[in-house]
């Protein structure tokens, strides 16, 4: 590579790629596009929401017929997606509490039983 066409100040924060280019530089511009995506995305969201909102409000009298239902699925089915998780977290805990029990030992008797029902009470906390 050619020396004009390197950098003038020689401080890499994050270092370079293979190619020489500084990274964190890159990084930077990276995080504007998806701020950027991320914005433009609230905004379309916002915009949407508050034209529904308001054909909806304007239009109070009408009682609608299927938009409740579409409201009770979603909340079903977010409730049914929480209780998968406890169930997956209660597994991994105690597995995760298993491990600790292998290794630590107390007057030389294993405390596997005991990681694994305390790593499942855990996991079903929280």
């Amino acid at each position: 590579m050619p020396k004009e066409n390197l950098p003038r100040l020689g401080i890499y924060v994050f270092g370079t790629d293979d190619l020489g280019r500084d990274v964190f530089s890159r990084m930077l511009e990276g995080t504007f596009i998806s701020m950027s995506v991320g914005f433009v995305a609230i905004g379309i969201a916002t915009f949407l929401g508050v034209a529904i909102g308001g054909i909806a409000g304007f239009y109070g009298e009408i009682k609608p017929s299927g938009a409740p239902l579409f409201g009770f699925i979603g909340a079903g089915l977010t409730g049914y997606a929480v209780w998968n998780e406890l169930g997956f977290l209660a597994l991994l805990f105690s597995m995760i509490g298993a491990g600790l029990g292998l290794s630590v030992r107390r007057d030389g008797r294993s405390l596997f039983l005991e990681g694994m029902i305390f790593g499942a009470l855990l996991g079903l906390a929280l």
